[in-house]
């Protein structure tokens, strides 16, 4: 994992991102290193720069690669608006690094996508499983024999879960490029390996779900798998092209994710997008473990998840105690009555979340809005010190926690002004340049 932030006004854009990256290994160990770059220059002229996060590799090739070999062909390029740059890099992927990838490979991405969906539906039934067991097992003495009922429900919690997400997707977007003869000739390979992942994951290949089951795999095929198996899927890569077109006056940034390719087919999908136009104005905007919650309003995000569990239990509590008081019901009653009030409760709860979120986020009136009105007159050196900070301060809550440091090692920090171009403010090396003068000399003939 990794946190990356963007801060921009009208005059430069500064991106800073911490060095860590995580290798996951059998057993569900990891590896933390803290040595991983993740800020490119995409051209020569350095107006635009690229950040990747998540997924280190794009079909097993680093970013770091990939974007040094979009330089070296194209990097003298240049487009009127920023999405031109964009368009030309995935332009790039789908054709020129496409050519460098095994077909083999293509199809190992195919089967990951599918995996992934497996490996997801798997949990959330387990989980439901797990605190089923808890809650029951509450009042019972026999646990064991609780797990092993639960275990011999598990293909009809399956089926359950499993229909109800089917009908979730339906109707889900499709990336751009997914034709129905790629999908129908990708479809034909996961039709081979799906009874694998049946037994992988201990699912029934003959249950009633499992052709729904097949179906939500094989919209993996033509529909982010982040859309299809949540946010925490590890087959994809965060990209942002950030900086400014030949005609673009302010800079801005393009945020996208990317999957891999099969058959001609990039699997990527557009997230957000911010143009800067006419100052005063200004944008932050957090990636992967960056949290604007933070910058925003100064707490962790983990606090407001604390109040609203409080809120909602408080509220059940005093709902049992004032239908208790009123009704003289007990037991078993009181529990039905304050079960039929659970809706409200519940109602009320997304309220008051909803109006929590809107004025702590990067909503208009909220805490952000001072932070902007700063932001929006800050000079680039402080730019960069603002958005240097905000990476070393995420770095140090996770060395303190109890969680994996994935957020760590040496922060780089570059800023991209419209006469300047990209001007690192910080940048490790794993070398000494002083050692190393015939690498300087290549890098200023190069003009980097």
């Amino acid at each position: 994992m990794t946190a990356e932030i963007i801060i921009m006004n009208s005059g430069a854009v500064a991106l800073a991102a911490d060095s860590a990256l995580t290798s996951s290994h059998a057993g569900g160990r990891e590896k933390v290193f803290a040595s991983d770059n993740k800020i490119f220059e995409l051209t020569e002229s350095a107006q635009v720069a690229v950040m990747n996060y998540g997924a280190a590799s794009f079909m097993s090739i680093p970013w770091e690669t990939v974007v040094g070999e979009y330089r070296r062909r194209h990097g003298r390029e240049s487009f009127p608006q920023l999405q031109d740059y964009m368009d030309a890099f995935l332009r790039f992927l789908k054709e020129e690094m496409a050519a460098e990838i095994s077909e083999e490979k293509k199809e190992d991405f195919l089967v990951a996508a599918a995996d992934a969906v497996f490996a997801w539906m798997t949990r959330i039934i387990d989980e439901y499983l797990e605190e089923s067991t808890e809650l029951e097992g509450e009042d019972n003495p026999r646990v064991d024999d609780l797990k092993e009922k639960l275990e011999s429900e598990r293909q009809e919690v399956a089926e359950e879960m499993v229909n109800a997400h089917y009908q979730h997707i339906q109707g889900l977007a499709r990336v751009s490029e997914a034709t129905e003869e790629v999908v129908q000739d990708a479809a034909g390979i996961l039709q081979r390996v799906l009874p694998d992942l049946f037994e992988k994951y201990e699912l029934d290949a003959n249950s009633g779900y499992a052709k729904q089951l097949e179906g939500i795999a094989n919209a993996s095929i033509a529909s982010m798998t982040s859309e299809l198996a949540g946010p925490e899927v590890d087959i994809s890569s965060g990209i942002v092209l950030a900086g400014f077109g030949d005609e673009n006056l302010f800079p801005g940034y393009i945020n996208v994710e990317i999957e891999g390719i099969y058959g001609g087919m990039l699997k990527w999908m557009e997230r957000e997008k911010t143009q800067i136009s006419m100052p005063p104005q200004a944008s932050i905007a957090g990636f992967a473990q960056m949290d604007t919650y933070m910058l925003a309003a100064g707490l962790d995000i983990e606090y407001f998840d604390l109040i609203e569990t409080l809120v909602r239990e408080s509220l059940v509590e005093y709902t049992r105690r004032l239908v208790g008081e009123l009704t003289g019901s007990k037991g078993e009653e009181l529990e039905r009555t304050v079960e039929q009030k659970g809706d409200g409760i519940e109602s009320f709860v997304e309220e008051l979340t909803e109006t929590i979120d809107k004025f702590l986020k990067m909503d208009p009136g909220g805490p952000i809005d001072d932070i902007l009105e700063v932001v929006s007159v800050l000079p680039k050196d402080q730019l960069a010190e603002v958005a240097g900070a905000a990476i070393s301060f995420t770095s140090l809550r996770r060395r303190v926690s109890l969680e994996t440091e994935t957020v760590g090692g040496p922060t780089d920090v570059a800023v991209i002004t419209k006469n300047d171009g990209l001007v690192w403010v910080t940048r490790k090396q794993y070398f000494d340049p002083g050692l190393n003068p015939e690498y300087l000399a290549r890098m200023s003939r190069r003009g980097s």
